[in-house]
Formats: C-alpha cells, structure tokens, sequence
C-alpha cells in the first residue's frame, strides 16, 4: 500500500486498511531492530533464548521460570512462526514480532496466580476471549 492521497480520507474502509498497515510494518520494524540490538535474534530467525532468560535476572524466581517456560514452547514452534512471518508485506523481519507476540501470551496464560489481575479483561484474555470481540 503505497501514500494516501487526499480524496483517499473520505474511505473509511481504505483509511484503515492503511493505517492497520502502517502500525503492522511499525511494529514488526521495531521488533526486529530491539531483538537484533539485544543480540536475542541473528539472521532470520536464530533466537538466543539464553539472552532472554539472562535478562530476566532481575526479576524474582517465579517470573523468570514463567518467562523461561514461555520462551522454550515458543522455540519449540518456531517453525510455525517463521512461517507465519513469511507471510507479511512488511520491508521488515516479521519473525522477532511474531516471537515476541507468542511468548507474551503464553506469559499471560501461565501467569503465576499471586501475579493474576483478576479484573474482567485480564480473566476474559486468560479464557481466551479475544480484545477486539465485534
């Protein structure tokens, strides 16, 4: 998707096809250059889970083993994450995004029960009702 032009404001439907892509290629632009200035990703999609437990150091035991649990079933279905990052029209890496978004949710999913926030939003996603419900 190349540059708005102006008459292009008043289609709401291209409008946000326009800007649900420019956040996309944003994100993954961003992930890609954190993850790599870490050292936590080399070439496409060589993670260094070590790095990324590493740096969890300073947090307490039961975040770090969430984390390092969270990290390892996400390396454990990294094909399936290369593979969805090939699909992107991104100029950028899509993988560090797709990681990154996987070992979120399998914290929060596994998030330890002194840890949980037991507000509406937080129990709807730990249940697996999605954000965005339409």
């Amino acid at each position: 998707m190349g540059v708005l032009k102006a008459n292009d404001v008043m289609n709401p439907e291209l409008l946000n096809a326009y800007y649900t892509k420019i956040g996309t290629v944003c994100c993954e632009c961003t992930m890609d250059c954190a993850y790599r200035e870490m050292g936590i990703l080399t070439g496409d999609d060589e993670i260094d889970a070590d790095r990324i437990n590493a740096n969890q150091a300073a947090f307490d035991e039961t975040y770090q083993k969430t984390m390092a649990n969270a990290v390892s079933k996400c390396m454990a279905m990294k094909e399936d994450i290369r593979r969805g990052a090939e699909h992107s029209e991104s100029v950028c890496n899509a993988f560090a995004l797709n990681f990154h978004t996987c070992v979120i949710h399998e914290v929060m999913i596994n998030c330890p029960v002194e840890r949980w926030d037991t507000s509406p939003i937080c129990t709807k996603f730990k249940n697996g009702v999605p954000f965005c419900e339409k």
